[in-house]
């Protein structure tokens, strides 16, 4: 198993929410997603970061394949032009 986890700050942080609606929809579009937990940060402490969410799939391939996916490219590209900092750590269970 591959955990992605990823943590973005927006130049707006209601963007944040935009952000989330649009990952929730990338597990039924992408059907080697296994798992997907997503959610706004509720500290908001100076170290915060807006939003975080980890995808877990089953290999170092199907990440691959996921940050290929034109579905992924596409809400990835959104986010960009949004974020101010993105931060990502991928591992294997």
């Amino acid at each position: 198993m591959l955990v992605h986890v990823v943590l973005a700050r927006f130049r707006n942080p209601a963007d944040a929410d935009e952000a989330a609606r649009r990952i929730r929809e990338l597990p039924d579009r992408i059907d080697f997603i296994r798992s997907l937990s997503i959610g706004r940060d509720v500290l908001q402490s100076a170290r915060s970061y807006d939003l975080g969410w980890i995808i877990e799939l089953d290999s170092r391939e199907a990440l691959d394949a996921y940050a290929n996916h034109p579905d992924h490219r596409a809400v990835a590209s959104w986010i960009s032009e949004h974020r101010t900092d993105i931060a990502a750590c991928d591992f294997e269970r």
